[in-house]
């Protein structure tokens, strides 16, 4: 049986760097794009 299930994962971040607006979290940007190439749509 072979289903095709559509995998949805959320991130929750969170720091007063982030908070602030300053900074720019690169480590969101990389996550996104790993769970992107094994077909996990990030919301």
């Amino acid at each position: 049986m072979n289903e095709n299930k559509i995998v949805r994962a959320t991130m929750v971040i969170i720091g007063n760097e982030i908070l602030s607006g300053r900074t720019k979290d690169i480590n969101l940007q990389y996550l996104a794009r790993g769970l992107n190439d094994v077909g996990v749509r990030l919301s």
